[in-house]
């Protein structure tokens, strides 16, 4: 009797804890999923009788709203259906349906989206099972998909090889592109690809995680950063900086951080509109920078969700889960008309253009950057973090020497037609580093060569081109044209 008893409680504890609610989401938390970072984080809510309304960060979309940029539905869709029955509803890019049963046990099924011709894709939970993830250990179910005729057949089709799974305590730990979903070959969006299926990599203090201005900018004495900086504007400027910045000093506080830095700078200037303007300066000193954590440029670096949505107008903003980097753009876009937004500056050709990237433990912004008629960079070459190593670097003593090359360079004909022949003095017999950028700020040829040398440009269009002669630290550049 008692051994029947036991076996009664066993059932029922089961069927209790069987029917217990998984989860989907957990609006309290941000989760991460996918190699390149797109997160659920929850920034409105709304209640309709006893049902729950969640609505994930918005994201900026290409062609809705009548506009050619606009702030549209987050990837995990327009709205998301919380019920206390245990469905979950995340309405697509069109409102249509895709529901997540949270209750159904094992090789329990429903209908998951079902199309206007009547065929459907049916939900099975085909297992459920501890599973470890990202250093967490829950019960997890996973739902497998299969397209099915109006009349309950089976259909080939690519969907019924995928699969979602959520977990008990964490929600999702394998989501699809909800907003997309089912039409993920019809996504062509050029801003920013989102994967079809993504895993769970980050979620609270698990796994991957975000990190913000404090992080980017902890420093200790002895580290070192080296950077090149280049700057172009085709008809007024150019100029690259070269330079060492060494951490000698720290003095922190709650909300600021001021680092004292040993600076070699080596500055190469060239000023087509005032030529007296131009020439090579040296610095070798000592400065200190603040890092205000209170500003809104770093509360807004440390509030960053890996996906653009709307912080303000003019920004944008995703992380990379490449080399503990976050990307952040400024100034991009701007609100007319309502609700679209006017695109001011963005290069599609560079998957870091525009923006800013900013890494942990290193710093920023790093960046590159197109557009109208400049084009600029900042790049770390070099780093030293306690014993650890990345890079080429500089010397004091190489950014302060001037006599590598002169500014005698002669490069002729102009305009030039299938070749143009360069000259320059050096001290010795070495060859030197020519490259030729485009007006796109693309290096089109790179060689080392010597004086009096003869370079075919006979492939290349007519147009405005940079010639750069570069021999240990010294850089020239003159401009040439290209016209047949």
């Amino acid at each position: 009797m008692k051994y029947l008893y036991f076996i009664i409680l066993s059932v029922l504890f089961y069927s209790v804890v069987s029917a217990q609610n998984y989860e989907t989401i957990k609006p309290e938390s941000i989760v991460h999923f996918g190699n390149t970072i797109h997160s659920i984080k929850i920034d409105s809510t709304e209640t309709s009788g006893d049902s729950l309304f969640y609505y994930n960060h918005k994201m900026i979309r290409y062609g809705i709203n009548d506009c050619e940029y606009a702030f549209g539905g987050s990837w995990t869709g327009n709205k998301i259906i919380v019920m206390p029955n245990g469905l979950n509803i995340f309405l697509n890019k069109n409102y249509d349906s895709i529901k997540i049963n949270t209750q159904a046990d094992l090789y329990s099924s429903w209908i998951l989206f079902k199309y206007q011709n009547g065929n459907y894709i049916a939900a099975n939970v085909s297992d459920k099972d501890l599973e470890t993830f990202i250093g967490i250990t829950d019960s997890v179910k996973t739902i497998s998909l299969q397209l099915k005729d109006y009349e309950g057949n089976n259909i080939s089709d690519p969907i019924n090889d995928k699969f979602l799974k959520i977990s008990k305590n964490y929600g999702f730990v394998r989501i699809f592109n909800f907003y997309e979903f089912p039409e993920f070959e019809n996504y062509e969006d050029w801003y920013y690809i989102i994967e079809e299926e993504m895993n769970i990599v980050g979620y609270d203090d698990h796994g991957y995680q975000n990190f913000g201005a404090k992080e980017i900018y902890d420093f200790y004495i002895g580290d070192e950063f080296h950077t090149y900086s280049e700057n172009n504007c085709w008809t007024e400027y150019w100029g690259e900086d070269k330079q060492i910045l060494k951490v000698i000093d720290k003095d922190s506080n709650e909300n600021s951080i001021i680092y004292t830095y040993e600076r070699c700078l080596r500055s190469n200037d060239i000023d087509y509109i005032y030529p007296e303007n131009s020439g090579t300066n040296y610095k070798h000193d000592t400065i200190t920078k603040t890092i205000d954590f209170t500003t809104d440029q770093m509360i807004f670096l440390s509030n960053i969700s890996y996906n653009a949505y709307d912080l303000g107008d003019g920004w944008w903003e995703y992380l990379e889960n490449t080399e503990n980097s976050k990307r952040c753009g400024e100034a991009i876009f701007t609100s007319y008309e309502g609700e679209c937004l006017n695109l001011i500056l963005i290069d599609k050709s560079n998957s870091k253009s525009p923006g800013n990237e900013y890494k942990k433990g290193l710093g920023g912004p790093y960046y590159y950057f197109s557009g109208f008629n400049c084009t600029g960079s900042k790049n770390l070459t070099y780093y030293k973090k306690g014993t650890t190593t990345w890079g080429t670097p500089y010397s004091c003593s190489s950014l302060s020497s001037f006599s590598e090359i002169s500014d005698n360079v002669n490069i002729y004909p102009i305009p030039a037609q299938n070749f143009i022949n360069i000259s320059f003095e050096n001290n010795n017999s070495e060859k030197a580093n020519i490259q030729i950028i485009n007006i796109t700020g693309q290096i089109v040829f790179q060689e080392s060569l010597i004086s009096n040398s003869s370079i075919d440009v006979s492939t290349f269009e007519n147009g405005l081109y940079l010639v750069k002669i570069s021999l240990s630290e010294k850089t020239v550049v003159r401009k040439i044209i290209i016209s047949r």
